[in-house]
C-alpha cells in the first residue's frame, strides 16, 4: 500500500475523529452556559418558570398618558417591575433598573416599572424626575394588574421573554445591576 493510499483510507476516520472532537467541545460549552445562568438565578435568588405560560396582558398608562401595552413589545425581553414610591426597597432598586436599562434597552430588553401608589401621580413624578429615571414607568391605579400578577409584596419582579412567556420571577430588592443580572438579560436576548 502506497502512503498516498494509506492517507486516503485514513482521511475518512481522521474527519470523524474531527467531527466528534467539535461536537464534544460545543456541548461542553452549551452545558457550562447553562450552569452559569442557573448559578446567575440562584446568585440572586430568582425563580425561573418551570415551565413557560403566557404573561398576562395588559395596556397602562405611563406619566405621560400614553398607553403601553404588553402586545406592543413582541418580540422584545420585558422585565416587568411592581414598585412604589413608598416602598424602601422598590426605591433603592430603581437606580439599579436605570443602569439595566441603559446597558440592554439598544439590545431588545425593556424596562417597565408598574406603579402601585393608588393613583398618587405626583409622588411618582417627583421621584422619578429626582433619580432621573428614564425607563417608562406605568400607572396601576386599582391593583388589577398586581392582581393578575399576583403581586403579594413589593418589589416584584417578571421577567418575560421574547416569546412573551414568564421566564421567571423575583421577590423583594435585587441587584439589577450586578454580573448576575447581566448573565440572566444576556441569556434571555440570545434566545
Amino acid at each position: 500500500m502506497s502512503v498516498r493510499e494509506i492517507q486516503l483510507h485514513a482521511a475518512p476516520r481522521m474527519r470523524i475523529r474531527k467531527l466528534i472532537s467539535f461536537i464534544l467541545l460545543l456541548a461542553t460549552s452549551l452545558a457550562s452556559h447553562a450552569s452559569s445562568v442557573a448559578d446567575s438565578y440562584a446568585a440572586m435568588d430568582i425563580t425561573p418558570a418551570a415551565s413557560p405560560r403566557p404573561a398576562p396582558s395588559f395596556v397602562l398608562t405611563d406619566l405621560h398618558g400614553v398607553e403601553t401595552g404588553l402586545a406592543d413589545l413582541k418580540g422584545k425581553v420585558i422585565l416587568l417591575n411592581f414598585w412604589a414610591t413608598w416602598c424602601e426597597p422598590c426605591r433603592k432598586e430603581m437606580p439599579d433598573l436605570e443602569t439595566l436599562w441603559r446597558t440592554y434597552r439598544d439590545r431588545g430588553l425593556v424596562v417597565l416599572a408598574v406603579s402601585e401608589d393608588g393613583g398618587d401621580i405626583r409622588s411618582v413624578t417627583r421621584f422619578v424626575a429626582k433619580h432621573r429615571l428614564s425607563y417608562p414607568v406605568l400607572v396601576d391605579n386599582d391593583g388589577k394588574l398586581a392582581s393578575r400578577y399576583q403581586v403579594s409584596g413589593l418589589p416584584v419582579t417578571y421577567l418575560i421573554d421574547r416569546q412573551g412567556n414568564i421566564a421567571a420571577s423575583a421577590l423583594g430588592i435585587k441587584n439589577w445591576a450586578g454580573a448576575e443580572a447581566g448573565a440572566l438579560i444576556e441569556h434571555l436576548l440570545e434566545k
